[in-house]
């Protein structure tokens, strides 16, 4: 009787190292596909700001597009000068047909631009702060967002200071999903 009592639990034994070696398999496998998809998806990301930012620094399609009839988002004329009539068509585009923008940008991603001066104060050009997604800012987006992933991009732009003043701004994009 002895012996069917230890071969019992050699058998209990057995079984559940195998289930526990197939536990641990299976966490390991899920874990390394995880890792992959964020990589994954935040290259991707990274690609789209950059993408969204060259054709922001560029004049657009057409050069002297309205939001009748542009093809291609671009905000600054020769040498990144900010072109503050264009800045403005795009705020209008941003805060009335909002996935339009995204389409135009080809990208899935949500996104929200803004400027600063050299202070990292938020300027305030063609009289507005913030172009993107509708209600978002810098300070809300994580509040109301809660992004999975969420890449920064900044380039530098000249902007009129005032009618005589040329000044150096940063532009800042947020890509998020």
């Amino acid at each position: 009787m002895i012996i069917r009592k230890a071969q019992a639990f050699a058998l209990d034994f057995g079984i559940a190292i195998i289930i526990f070696i197939a536990a641990i398999i299976t966490y390991f496998h899920f874990i390394t596909n995880m890792e992959t998809s964020t990589d994954q998806s935040m290259e991707a990301s990274i690609m789209d700001a950059k993408i969204l930012t060259n054709s922001l620094l560029g004049s657009g399609v057409p050069v002297n597009w309205t939001p009748a009839d542009v093809d291609r988002i671009g905000v600054c004329d020769s040498t990144n000068f900010l072109n503050l009539t264009k800045l403005q068509y795009f705020y209008n585009l941003t805060s009335t047909d909002y996935d339009h923008t995204r389409n135009l940008f080809e990208t899935n991603y949500e996104y929200l631009i803004f400027f600063t001066d050299k202070n990292d104060n938020i300027l305030n050009l063609s009289g507005h702060q913030y172009w993107g997604m509708p209600g978002i800012n810098s300070t809300n987006v994580f509040d109301i967002e809660d992004p999975k992933t969420f890449v920064t991009f900044s380039r530098f732009v000249y902007y009129p200071k005032t009618s005589d003043l040329v000044d150096i701004a940063k532009m800042v994009v947020y890509i998020w999903e």
